[in-house]
């Protein structure tokens, strides 16, 4: 039986607390891809290799932006926004449904926040993050 993808959040580490990134539409689960090395000798009937540690990985998304208070975004928007201009990593967490139960945690830059409009659509921002690190999963 499959399982609805409702309920999966990305979340983002503001103090001491995880708070989910309201507003993402779509979102890929961190993994990152590990390259092969070539092991082929002389003596191989087939290329052989063995698999190299994982490669930092960069997850998109959009969002749909939230307006928060002081003319600044929601709590988890405004944090990327503010991590994309220092340059900081910050600690994320991708949770995946409860019939899953598995979430993901990370740190990351912010590549890339670049909020857009359009005549007929909400307010959007195209958002780029770019792990720093290992991910462990629970």
């Amino acid at each position: 039986m499959a399982v609805h993808s409702k309920g999966t959040q990305l979340k983002v580490k503001i103090g001491e607390t995880y708070v989910a990134i309201p507003g993402i539409a779509s979102i890929s689960i961190p993994a990152g891809q590990r390259a092969k090395i070539d092991t082929t000798t002389l003596d191989s009937a087939r290329k052989e290799h063995i698999v190299d540690i994982p490669d930092s990985f960069d997850l998109s998304f959009e969002i749909n932006l939230t307006p928060g208070t002081g003319g600044q975004y929601q709590e988890a928007q405004q944090a990327l926004e503010d991590a994309y201009e220092s340059g900081d990593a910050l600690e994320f967490q991708a949770a995946l449904p409860a019939a899953f139960g598995s979430t993901y945690s990370f740190a990351a830059t912010v590549s890339l926040f670049q909020p857009k409009a359009a005549v007929g659509t909400q307010m959007k921002a195209d958002v780029t993050i770019s792990s720093t690190g290992d991910v462990t999963r629970a």
